[in-house]
């Protein structure tokens, strides 16, 4: 007997997103009807993405091998329908400097 998995009908793979760009974009892919694979090195800022939502998968890692990430998503969760890609460098102590009042 052969038993078919679900799968869902959008999948999303969205990178950065523990924070800003990257975690409104994930946000946006859910509310539109995707399952999203939710990249991030930011282990805190992808618990704050996920938070709340169970059509998000977070995955703490280094974008950098992009062609296993693609990999490992389309085995979760089938072909891939979008990407969102946010992920970016930007220092701790650059951010400090830009944010208001800092």
């Amino acid at each position: 007997m052969t038993v078919a998995v679900q799968r869902p009908s959008r999948v999303a793979l969205a990178t950065g997103a523990g924070s800003g760009m990257g975690r409104l974009a994930a946000r946006r892919l859910v509310a539109a009807g995707a399952m999203v694979a939710a990249l991030d090195c930011n282990e805190k800022g992808l618990r704050e993405t996920v938070a709340g939502c169970d059509r998000i998968r977070p995955w703490l890692l280094d974008v950098v091998d992009l062609a296993a990430v693609v990999a490992a998503t389309e085995r979760e969760f089938g072909p891939i329908d979008r990407v969102m890609s946010a992920a970016g460098i930007m220092p701790t102590s650059l951010r400090r400097a830009r944010a208001p009042g800092a």
